[in-house]
């Protein structure tokens, strides 16, 4: 007697993906939408009062979009090396690329910058550009933006 098996291909968990195929673009445009929206005042993304919040949602788009590649990483290398090239042409001596992230960062989060949320907005993302080129525990910060992204992407 032989025992047969047929297996159907059922929708579901493809290759253990939650939302189907999903890339970094695909992620680094969602969260350019929330940064944007939530600067905004929308309910869903409570940001706007709050310059630390956009500080971290855009170093978190930052990331994706560098990691993303293409347009979204030129959109964000704009931002970095406009940011990057004031300090290293600035006469103040060399900061290095780590010393770069350091002062980004800084500025980022340090200043009470009130109502002003563009500026942590455009500061954050450009110090996540320097964050891939900086490396030491600066990649610290990348790997723990980018891990869950590489399991929603499935590229963990």
């Amino acid at each position: 007697m032989t025992t047969h098996h047929l297996v159907l291909a059922a929708p579901g968990l493809d290759g253990g993906r939650l939302f189907g195929a999903v890339t970094y673009s695909a992620l680094a445009a969602v969260a350019a939408i929330c940064l944007v929206s939530g600067m905004r005042g929308s309910k869903k993304v409570r940001i706007k009062d709050d310059p630390d919040k956009v500080g971290a949602l855009a170093i978190v788009t930052g990331t994706l979009c560098v990691a993303a590649g293409g347009t979204w990483q030129d959109f964000a290398q704009a931002f970095g090396d406009n940011a990057s090239s004031s300090f290293t042409q600035s006469g103040l001596g060399e900061f290095g690329q780590g010393g770069i992230s350091l002062v980004l960062t800084a500025l980022t989060f340090v200043p009470d910058w009130k109502k002003k949320i563009i500026i942590p907005a455009v500061l954050g993302i450009a110090a996540a550009v320097t964050f891939h080129t900086a490396g030491g525990s600066w990649g610290l910060i990348i790997n723990l933006i980018l891990t869950p992204a590489r399991m929603i992407t499935g590229n963990a």
